[in-house]
């Protein structure tokens, strides 16, 4: 069974009038295991021209969501930027010294024994590490039709907006809370000390995971600033506010998800 709906894909067909702008525009697209989304704004300035969100009617691999990105007219046109997220628990930050390329299925595996897929890695300068991740085979045929497409798990967006200085305090705990998926990056002196996921199905499990976090790396939840985001279709963490002295919301604008905000800060 489809899973899109025949009203979702008629409303996924990308305007003319966007697809004429595609040589200065920045294509941003998100695939999660629950919807798929697709902005493009302007590449030099950001600002958001077109935006839309596909709920999946059923929650299965991300291989459908590459399909439906596959079979729309996004990629007849050759736009200036294209960036693609996804989201996987299937990742671990290497130092560099620990990277050894011949190595990384092993890498993976210290961390997720049951891992049998195939593992990539992208450079995080910032922390002079590495974020290795598990690639997603169904990428391969859309990187035919945009092969400058750059495609990157979700957990190494987090990883470059916790180096971001605009957007984070020197020390700083940021939340990206989804409906079953919370990430979490942790910064001590504007270095990256913690980067996971964690399964989550209540506000209660968000908590946990958090206090769990402060105690690991003593750090105190009345005074560390603890930013929280939210992806589409989230759930409420209004419980946060109750034991973190410190929580900030984004300064960008969260109506559209802030997946796509992090694709235009740090992608």
């Amino acid at each position: 069974m489809s899973a899109f709906d025949l009203e979702s894909a008629a409303r996924a067909i990308m305007p003319k009038e966007i697809l004429t702008l595609a040589t200065s525009s920045h294509l941003a697209l998100h695939i999660a295991p629950s919807y798929v989304q697709a902005q493009v704004s302007d590449a030099a300035t950001e600002k958001r021209l077109w935006h839309q969100t596909f709920a999946l009617n059923q929650l299965e691999q991300l291989d459908q969501g590459f399909a439906f990105v596959q079979a729309r007219n996004w990629l007849d046109k050759v736009f200036r930027r294209v960036t693609l997220s996804f989201e996987s628990p299937y990742f671990t930050l290497v130092p560099e010294p620990l990277y050894a390329a011949d190595h990384m299925d092993d890498l993976l595996r210290f961390n997720f024994p049951s891992f049998a897929g195939q593992a990539r890695q992208l450079e995080l300068r910032e922390s002079d590490s590495r974020v290795v991740f598990e690639w997603p085979t169904a990428a391969n045929e859309l990187l035919k039709n945009a092969p400058h497409l750059q495609l990157m798990p979700l957990a190494f967006l987090m990883a470059r907006f916790a180096h971001h200085p605009q957007w984070n305090e020197s020390t700083q705990i940021n939340l990206l809370v989804g409906s079953t998926r919370l990430f979490v990056t942790a910064t001590r002196n504007f270095r990256l000390l913690f980067l996971n996921s964690f399964d989550v199905s209540n506000e209660m499990d968000v908590l946990y995971h958090l206090s769990n976090l402060a105690i690991r790396l003593e750090l105190d939840l009345e005074r560390v600033p603890v930013m929280v985001m939210h992806q589409t279709g989230s759930m409420s963490v209004n419980v946060l506010e109750t034991y973190c002295g410190a929580i900030q919301s984004p300064k960008f604008d969260e109506s559209a998800g802030a997946i796509l905000q992090l694709h235009s800060i740090c992608a």
